[in-house]
């Protein structure tokens, strides 16, 4: 018996110190299970303080494991991670931890909803990037921790030269609009909101300035073809060329110095014509104060129809004396006036050659009874004839349908 309860006693001793021994290896486990837990409590409390930040949120006022120090400063009790809240929080019937899980279901949530963020985010990045044409960025890049800032800074330098050459482009808009004299305002092209209707001025602008320069180019066209005596070889389609224009301006603009040319010569020519008639008035006015008796008879006419036979004996006299030949009497001869060139002093009648009208006659012009002045034949064709209109004894001016009479 003494031997059963020594034996007893050594059993009792040895399990005594087996739980001594399994009591401080459950107390480590213990431990070490808490220290991991509060260290997982802290890891999720950190990433609520950073997922907080500039997030409009403020998660961490209840999700954290101890007391800590919150962005305004002022220090936040224990909160739903640590051990002691969910050791106390704990069901007492079912254990269950409602509390803690409904921290731990909002910090999913937080991080759902940022993830979701990011992925958005992404799409929109891509979704940008094509529309700027930019290159097809795909979400996936956008979205990896290794690839997304290559590929932000890719899309940054891309946007970079597209706001370098929208200012360009709104630079070189603003001289040109300086230019057609349609002056912006600055920086109006790059105001969303406000360059539509500026932008669509300088488009009618400069629409009115391209109808007004095909107008121009149409008038210059039709204008050269109104010269029948100058040959113009510019054509319409190169004065609307822009590349060609300059160079058909230039042909008229040498046509046009031919032209200036020839009106110099045609003014000469028109002095010469003017000092040759001067010299045959005055020759003609020499031969008149030559013979007395003519000029008395001229004086004294009193119709038309002794005007006449004056005429008619003085033209005998002058033409015949001058070219030592008989001349055939004309029998009477009358037609009308059909045009008259007072800025070149001539009149064209409807007696030709075929009237047997020579040059160098004298003829009355009269209007019904009324004695108007004389002309003389200069030149004759084969239905009409040239008369000058002589300054002497003029009565008045002579009209188109006038009688002249011989």
């Amino acid at each position: 018996m003494a031997q059963l309860n020594r034996l007893l006693n050594i059993l009792i001793l040895v399990f005594a110190i087996l739980a001594v021994l399994h009591g401080g290896l459950l107390y480590n486990a213990r431990n070490d299970l808490r220290g991991h837990g509060d260290k997982m409590a802290d890891a999720i409390s950190e990433v609520v303080k950073e997922l907080d930040t500039q997030s409009g949120t403020d998660l961490q006022s209840n999700i954290h494991r101890k007391e800590i120090t919150g962005n305004d400063g002022k220090a936040m009790p224990g909160g739903t991670l640590g051990w002691e809240f969910y050791n106390d929080s704990k069901d007492p019937a079912t254990k269950a931890n409602q509390k803690f899980e409904n921290s731990l279901e909002q910090f999913k949530n937080q991080v759902r909803i940022v993830r979701e963020q990011r992925d958005n985010l992404a799409a929109s990045i891509a979704q940008h990037s094509s529309l700027f044409e930019l290159g097809e960025e795909n979400q996936e890049i956008l979205q990896k921790l290794d690839t997304y800032e290559e590929a932000l800074a890719q899309i940054y330098e891309g946007l970079e030269k597209i706001r370098n050459r929208d200012d360009e482009i709104f630079s070189k808009m603003e001289d040109a609009a300086n230019k057609v004299g349609f002056p912006l305002e600055k920086n109006v092209l790059r105001d969303i909101e406000k360059f539509e209707e500026p932008l669509q001025n300088l488009a009618n602008h400069i629409s009115k300035i391209k109808d007004r320069a095909i107008n121009y180019a149409d008038t210059i066209a039709q204008a050269v073809t109104k010269i029948d005596a100058h040959n113009f070889e510019v054509d319409e389609s190169s004065l609307k060329d822009s590349n060609e224009y300059v160079v058909a301006l230039t042909a008229i603009l040498n046509d046009f110095d031919n032209i200036n040319d020839k009106l110099k010569n045609y003014e000469k020519y028109k002095i010469e014509f003017i000092e040759t008639k001067d010299a045959l008035e005055r020759t003609i006015e020499a031969l008149e104060s030559a013979n007395d008796n003519y000029s008395a008879i001229e004086n004294k006419l009193a119709s038309v129809e002794n005007n006449y036979g004056a005429l008619r004996k003085k033209y005998s006299v002058l033409v015949g004396e001058s070219s030592g030949t008989q001349i055939t009497q004309l029998k009477k001869v009358e037609g009308k006036i059909i045009n008259v060139n007072y800025d070149w002093n001539y009149v064209i009648i409807n007696l030709g050659k075929r009237d047997n009208l020579p040059e160098n006659l004298e003829m009355i012009v009269a209007r019904d009874q009324e004695y108007i002045c004389k002309v003389l034949v200069s030149r004759v064709f084969s239905d009409y004839s040239v008369a000058e209109i002589l300054p002497k004894v003029k009565h008045g001016n002579a009209i188109e349908g006038d009688r002249v009479i011989f």
